[in-house]
């Protein structure tokens, strides 16, 4: 997208899903490496600068990560983001400990993760997207991530 990451629809602006989707398609089939963010003068069909600056800017001041410019962190965008990071590389440049400190305030009293902070109830997407996220940070009491494919290395 103009933005630099990818929109639902061409042209539109970037969400943390649809980029994604669309670079976790462009690594399975082999058009884009896991190195590509230090190896950027690499032939690649994305502007790898401009999708790393978006990433990288949708980390919030309360070390979460936001799917949109001028949307508050969102639990689920912590695997979005993440995952695109991890896949190009450039997964160390973020702030783990912020983002974990955000996460941990995502979680409920009942176990699972909610949307936002302090919203009481969780909800199953949030939950694994949660735990996907905490997977991506190494944290040790949760199974590795295969972050293209969104589901524990072991599966594979």
């Amino acid at each position: 997208s103009y933005d630099g990451g990818f929109g639902m629809v061409p042209g539109s602006e970037s969400h943390g899903g649809g980029t994604f989707c669309a670079v976790a398609a462009l690594y399975l089939m082999g058009f884009i490496q896991v190195d590509l963010a230090s190896n950027s003068r690499e032939s690649a069909p994305i502007d790898v600068q401009l999708l790393l600056e978006w990433c990288l800017q949708r980390q919030a001041a309360d070390g979460g990560f936001q799917g949109r410019r001028n949307k508050p962190s969102d639990t689920c965008y912590a695997f979005w983001i993440g995952g695109v990071l991890k896949m190009i590389g450039a997964y160390h440049l973020i702030d783990h400990g912020a983002l974990q400190e955000f996460l941990l305030t995502c979680q409920t009293c009942y176990g699972g993760f909610s949307k936002f902070p302090d919203d009481e109830l969780p909800d199953i997407y949030h939950s694994y997207y949660g735990l996907a996220a905490l997977s991506l940070l190494g944290e040790e009491e949760v199974e590795p991530l295969c972050a293209e494919l969104g589901i524990i290395a072991a599966a594979l």
